[in-house]
């Protein structure tokens, strides 16, 4: 029903406020970086978790526009998500009404979400990047002000950005 896109550098508690938010849910998880060891590594379970050594990430999008009711984890995104997106990306982020699904995309740094990516976001989670703020004003303005307001913030704190 929406989709989600997290930002911040490792150790700010990104994965702490996906965890929280999918507690009691449906979720699936392409794990990257071993986070969503708690979930099943069977992907018929309604908890599961893929790793990329099992399955490329286009494979786990295809896997994602089976289900429903589902929170779709993409962990550490930048790694496979930049510039243009693959058609049946697009379109799993797309027909989010009508799967019920959300997606939650984690990204390290503000400059490294594609602006595809953003404009198809319903929630920005931002919390400390390590980005350079002439980078950000440059891609990313609206996105300026909490940036540098978390500069002033302590550890894991974030804004949560409506768009």
């Amino acid at each position: 029903m929406m989709n989600i896109v997290v930002i911040g550098m490792m150790g700010e508690g990104k994965t702490t406020v996906i965890k929280r938010y999918m507690e009691g849910k449906r979720a699936l998880a392409y794990d990257v970086q071993n986070e969503y060891r708690e979930l099943a590594d069977d992907t018929r379970k309604q908890r599961s978790r893929v790793s990329p050594v099992d399955m490329k990430y286009i494979d786990f999008v295809k896997l994602c526009r089976t289900k429903r009711n589902t929170v779709c984890i993409f962990e550490d995104a930048t790694g496979f998500i930049s510039g243009r997106l693959e058609d049946d990306f697009k379109q799993f982020l797309v027909e989010k009404r009508h799967t019920g699904n959300v997606s939650v995309l984690v990204f390290h740094s503000i400059v490294d979400v594609p602006p595809n990516v953003l404009r198809l976001c319903d929630i920005v989670i931002l919390f400390k990047t390590k980005d350079e703020a002439h980078y950000v004003e440059k891609k990313y303005p609206s996105l300026l002000k909490y940036y540098y307001d978390l500069l002033k913030k302590p550890q894991y704190s974030y804004h949560l950005i409506k768009r």
